[in-house]
């Protein structure tokens, strides 16, 4: 059920802001963090770095590094 109401978040907000901005990101954070919950590594990497390469294009260089620091320590779990 979180995956779906995460993926149904990002589906609203994707079309309303587009797909460079900061509320993107942190859902993807949150889809990550489902996925990673549930043993889908790869998937929570994906959602993960696509959140970094979000941030850092918009000029979040602070928040993106902070993400980068998180996901290289292992500690993904407290990104949101």
């Amino acid at each position: 059920i979180a995956e779906q109401e995460c993926k149904k978040a990002y589906d609203i907000l994707l079309p309303q802001i587009g797909e460079n901005h900061k509320d993107l990101a942190i859902a993807l954070g949150f889809l990550g963090n489902v996925y990673r919950h549930s043993g889908e590594e790869e998937k929570a990497m994906g959602c993960y770095n696509r959140a970094v390469d979000i941030l850092d294009g918009i000029n979040m260089n602070k928040m993106a590094n902070n993400m980068r620091k998180v996901i290289a320590s292992g500690e993904i779990g407290y990104l949101s």
